[in-house]
């Protein structure tokens, strides 16, 4: 097995030179595509815990507890099983908070909504 590094040998030096060389500019390429192929990353959230009101395009309300609130959306608690539309009004009076909202997730009790 030959060493990829020998001080005794002739031209190690530059062997070692050569692919350190390569792995340099192999991570500098793998940071630039990164950085484009990154996804954005998410706003803070804010803990919240406030009764808030779903009212459904038929008009019927539900109560939900609104869990976390950021810049672009909001993550809903229910107290009975509902299954959301796609899209619906979220009003929450004390945060003055009153738009149409999309659905992102939905599982047992909890959903995820985008402003």
């Amino acid at each position: 097995m030959t060493s990829f590094w020998n001080p005794k040998s002739k031209g190690a030096e530059s062997k070692l030179a050569a692919r350190l060389r390569s792995i340099a500019q192999r991570s500098r390429v793998d940071e630039t595509e990164g950085a484009a192929s990154r996804p954005m990353e998410r706003p803070p959230r804010t803990a919240t815990f406030r009764n808030a009101v779903v009212i459904l395009d038929s008009g019927e309300k539900v109560t939900v507890v609104l869990k976390d609130v950021s810049a672009n959306g909001a993550r809903l608690e229910f107290f009975r099983q509902v299954s959301l539309p796609q899209s619906f009004l979220l009003r929450e009076p004390l945060m003055k908070l009153e738009c149409r909202v999309r659905v992102v997730w939905q599982r047992a009790g909890v959903a995820a909504v985008t402003f």
